[in-house]
């Protein structure tokens, strides 16, 4: 016995059949009687699979047209559907979600009637744009309900890509305030601590600077920090003291999101971290956990403003970059507080990091790459909006030279896999 389409729902009412349908992959929703009630991303499903017929009224309904009237009933259908389907290929069982998000995704093995989900699915089109405080909230929520944050993007060819988005504490061990005592002058938009001495104990301290062959260059935002918390005093040309105020005013004249990127910089220092610029990478900062000397770069960060609208290549450009360099990507948020959220590539239900990659059309499976490990706690933060991405886990297979597997990566990086809003290949 077909299903029968009634309004946003597909209904059948052979119990046989319902009960078949339910078994094998928990399809629907069972009702009293034994029918069974199925969404019509599923039953588009099912339909596309040749696992159900539908009629309406007499007629049968197609996948076609069942597709045509889904997706003029349901808005966003389209990427949601591909969305559902890729997940069902890769063998996850996958519900619709209502409120916020579209889909719900259980770890393998477990069913819905005795497991929660593992993650909340947002299905998307790569034309969407990315309204960053939303995305933050939507990542609030789903960890007070013990979820992940998962966005399924569908590009122009069908192909779905994963993001994870999570919150995220990150910190450094470099702490404590600089010693007070040392004097700079600006000169453009640069500050210079030519007293070899005092620049050498403030570079010591805690890494301010670059070092000029006995001079010490700050950053207008270096010495604005400095300044503001009594490590440095800062004379114009004529001799006169400015103020952080002073500082600020002449950075927001010659730099763009001066204001903006002060007070992330500020936030990351609270924390513990060294903060150095990330115009080699892109954006705004590439920040250390220790001595630069010691340790590469952990994270790139990248600040926006609370209402920061983007488009989805913006994130894959910026995500994929991160993981190219082996580091973590970190949007940090700021509105009236910062505050830190981050993602991470994990398997749904094992935490491993498997490769971004297309579904098979076959629907193989993409490969787990190995346990997931990190050693940053992610609790809340009401201090410092972070959107934190990870960049995709290595690719395997062999270089580029020779046909030799490519080179291992020197120096202490942080493994691909602890990145953070993150793009990441579901097995």
């Amino acid at each position: 016995m077909p299903g029968v389409l009634e309004g946003c729902s597909v209904f059948i009412r052979d119990v046989r059949e319902a009960s078949q349908t339910y078994s094998k992959g928990c399809f629907g929703y069972p009702m009293s009687g034994g029918f069974l009630e199925l969404d019509l991303v599923e039953a588009a499903f099912l339909v596309q699979a040749e696992r159900l017929e539908v009629v309406s009224g007499k007629r049968k309904v197609d996948f076609p047209k069942l597709f045509e009237y889904a997706s003029a009933h349901t808005p966003g259908f389209v990427a949601k559907y591909q969305v559902y389907k890729d997940l069902r290929e890769r063998g996850f069982i996958v519900k619709p979600e209502s409120g916020g998000f579209d889909l719900r995704v259980y770890a393998r093995g477990e069913q819905p009637s005795a497991a929660s989900p593992a993650y909340l699915v947002c299905a998307v089109s790569e034309r969407d744009a990315v309204d960053f405080g939303l995305s933050a909230d939507e990542a609030e929520q789903t960890k007070d309900r013990g979820k992940e944050l998962l966005y399924g993007v569908v590009d122009e060819e069908g192909d779905v890509t994963y993001y994870k988005m999570s919150e995220t504490d990150p910190r450094g061990k470099v702490l404590g305030k600089p010693a007070p005592g040392v004097s700079g002058t600006i000169v453009g938009d640069r500050i210079f601590v030519f007293d070899t001495e005092q620049g050498a104990a403030l570079y010591a301290d805690s890494f301010y600077g670059k070092g000029m062959q006995g001079v010490l260059q700050l950053s207008l935002i270096e010495g604005c920090y400095l300044v503001k918390n009594g490590g440095l005093t800062v004379r114009d040309r004529k001799g006169e003291v400015l103020s952080a105020d002073d500082i600020k005013s002449i950075g927001r004249k010659s730099q763009n999101e001066f204001g903006l990127r002060l007070r992330a910089y500020e936030d990351l220092r609270s924390r513990g971290l060294i903060v150095k610029t990330g115009f080699k990478y892109g954006t705004h900062f590439r920040v250390y956990e220790g001595s630069p000397d010691e340790c590469h770069a952990r994270y790139l960060v990248h600040a926006f403003q609370d209402s920061k609208v983007a488009m989805w290549p913006e994130i894959s450009r910026t995500v994929r970059l991160s993981g190219g360099v082996r580091k973590e990507i970190l949007f940090c948020r700021v509105g009236d507080v910062v505050a830190t959220f981050s993602s991470n590539g994990s398997n749904l239900d094992r935490g491993y990091d498997v490769r971004p990659s297309p579904a098979a059309s076959d629907g193989r499976c993409s490969e787990p790459r190995g346990p997931t490990s990190s050693s940053m706690p992610l609790r809340r933060s009401p201090r410092s909006p972070w959107i934190r991405t990870c960049p995709p886990a290595r690719a395997r297979g062999r270089g580029r030279q020779g046909g030799r597997p490519p080179p291992p990566a020197r120096g202490p990086h942080p493994p691909a896999e602890r990145s953070i809003m993150s793009r990441t290949f579901l097995r």
